[in-house]
């Protein structure tokens, strides 16, 4: 019997192995900069994703030169998890723009036509700010005997160039009331920040830290401080819980940095290779004035400091003596919720209690720590009869209504009846852990005779016969499809390298304009990458890039080299230039690294095999 019952269930198994293709959902947006210089070139782009668009409609670009578009392009990606595949695909109609005058403008919204509706983006605002840069085409005769300190100026950065920022969401607080500390950098137009580390980590005594996880690619905004363009991004962040209370300064902290400035009179091939400057940038000191809480605290007084509520309740349905249940006791809001007293249950004294198990379901937010920590207290009735759990109360410390609070839970009422189980047979049992030990049945002790028990004709038989037929119908209907996708999918991949190789040569024999070089050359390598690494071209960034090559165990020497070519490319699409020996050296830098690529992924499928 149990060789046929792993059989049916094998089959059962298998049955569920169906191949399910997701698409994501249908969606048109805009994406562009908000804030641009007035000389600057910026794109403009328009993505369709998961369907294919007709009757493509752009909005009116009047306060705009258009100098590039309407460019279209495509990408398709494949994930396999599991047995599920997921396929997502892209539409970008995008365009070259340059501002005919500063000031504020609104780009209205593009339509297309998908899946038999008309679908609209979202109407963009951007802002034109004079442009401070010294003109690019400027050029002058230098003497030789000023050409070290032509050299030596440009390559020095200024504290107004670079510098770094400390933000407190808060300045005088509550004692356990949460401040988000958040480091930010601050770099001029024509600065390349090309890495940033932190010398040493804040000096927070006296505070409870949790430090705030932030995405790998977050890209920098462009803001106006001072008249001046700036790129800001985030460095770190951290949710500080004072436990002290007090005047603290909290350091200001090092940041080490790379950067690279091009001098206007030098060109963009001379501004690489000149290498990094190694910099350091310092914040400046934080007081924080942490006031001690309302005398005098209540006697039941939980820790508890921010905005809170709580709930009791018993989540087993059915109570009969001897058998396990748990009372929840549930915390929710937003505040210090980890670092909450865990709160006394006065149960009956018919009750064996054990101590509880903590759910933890909380987040950290700007806010402090949002969302819901749940106590589980099990339980064992050992009498029949009604019983009172009395209303759990819970003070804490409201931060808005700046005085303490107390919420209490109503009145449970149990009635528990007379269950099958001795007393003795659950005393030996640890409720304590997540396991539920069963008391072991007592009945009499018959042998198996083999060939007493038909399978065959049973209710057990034709849900196995269903399932499986229902298995192999999905298998027979999806299989080929899949198979044909993933093929094409396998097929472009291999042949990635080779279309890339193409574009490249036909770049080299373009006379394109500077702007459309550079961008048609990113679009190349964007284009390889994304194919390769089976990844969607629209979520595509420069971290998501070196992520999947270290994931796909290629050498350290190549991923900092592919590093430094996308800096590169980024730096000369930002400063673009006519050089054509510059041009010349960047493309054959760009084949370099794609037959690199190609050596190493080729040779560790090779040796897996």
């Amino acid at each position: 019997m149990t060789r046929l019952k792993t059989i049916a269930l094998f089959f059962l198994f298998l049955s569920h192995l169906s191949i399910l293709s997701i698409k994501g959902q249908t969606v048109f947006t805009a994406e562009a900069p908000q804030i641009v210089e007035g000389t600057e070139r910026f794109n403009i782009q328009f993505v369709l994703q998961n369907a294919k668009g007709q009757n493509f409609v752009p909005p009116s670009f009047k306060d705009f030169e258009v100098l590039s578009g309407p460019n279209i392009s495509h990408s398709q990606s494949v994930q396999v998890m599991n047995t599920h595949v997921s396929s997502a695909s892209s539409e970008i109609y995008s365009y070259i723009l340059s501002p005919k005058r500063n000031g504020s403008f609104t780009i209205g919204a593009a339509k297309i036509t998908a899946k038999g509706k008309i679908m609209k983006t979202t109407p963009l605002s951007i802002r034109v700010v004079k442009n401070n840069r010294v003109a690019r085409n400027t050029t002058r005769s230098i003497s030789p005997s000023k050409t070290f300190d032509t050299n030596r100026s440009s390559r020095m950065i200024g504290e107004k160039d670079l510098f770094f920022t400390v933000n407190a969401s808060k300045n005088k607080v509550y004692e356990q009331e949460p401040i988000m500390l958040t480091y930010r950098f601050h770099t001029r137009v024509g600065i390349g920040l090309a890495n940033v580390m932190l010398a040493q980590k804040p000096d927070l005594k006296g505070f409870w830290t949790q430090e705030i996880k932030l995405p790998r690619n977050l890209s920098p905004e462009a803001k106006v401080i001072n008249g001046e363009v700036y790129r800001v991004g985030t460095n770190l962040q951290y949710l500080i819980f004072p436990q002290q209370t007090g005047k603290f300064l909290i350091p200001g902290v090092v940041f080490d940095c790379e950067v690279i400035r091009r001098n206007s009179e030098e060109n963009e091939y001379d501004a690489f290779f000149e290498g990094a400057l190694d910099l350091q940038r310092k914040t400046r000191d934080l007081t924080i004035q942490v006031l001690p809480l309302p005398s005098p605290r209540p006697a039941r007084f939980s820790g508890g400091v921010g905005k809170m509520s709580v709930e009791g309740k018993i989540l087993s349905k059915l109570l009969k003596t001897n058998d396990v249940a748990t009372f929840r006791f549930t915390i929710k809001g937003v505040g210090n919720l980890k670092l909450i007293k865990t709160p006394q249950i006065s149960f009956p004294k018919e009750f064996d209690q054990y101590a509880p198990k903590i759910n933890d379901q909380t987040q950290v937010t700007a806010d402090g720590v949002n969302g819901a920590i749940h106590f589980d207290y099990t339980f064992v009735p050992r009498k029949a009869g009604q019983f009172i759990i009395p209303a759990v109360e819970f003070v804490y410390f409201d931060t808005s209504l700046q005085k303490y609070v107390t919420h209490r839970t109503r009145q449970i009422s149990l009635y528990i009846r007379q269950g099958n189980r001795l007393k003795n047979h659950g005393e030996a049992v640890d409720f304590s852990g997540e396991d539920d030990i069963r008391d072991i049945r007592k009945g009499k002790n018959e042998p198996f005779e083999e060939g007493d028990w038909n399978w065959w004709g049973t209710i057990e038989y034709f849900l196995a016969l269903f399932t499986f037929s229902i298995g192999g119908l999905a298998l027979i209907k999806y299989s080929p499809k899949m198979f044909a996708f993933l093929r094409e999918v396998n097929i472009k991949r291999l042949r990635a390298a080779d279309v890339a190789r193409k574009k490249i040569n036909v770049l080299n024999l373009s006379d394109l304009h500077e702007t459309q070089f550079f961008d048609a050359m990113n679009d190349v390598v964007l284009t390889y990458f994304a194919v390769k690494l089976n990844f969607p071209k629209t979520k595509l960034s420069k971290l998501s890039v070196l992520d999947e090559l270290q994931n796909k165990k290629v050498s350290s020497a190549t991923i900092k080299m592919v590093e430094t070519l996308l800096n590169d490319m980024d730096f000369a699409r930002f400063t673009p230039s006519n050089d054509m020996t510059f041009r010349e050296n960047l493309l054959r830098r760009v084949q370099k690294m794609i037959d690199m690529i190609e050596n190493e992924l080729k040779q560790k499928c090779i040796s897996e095999f």
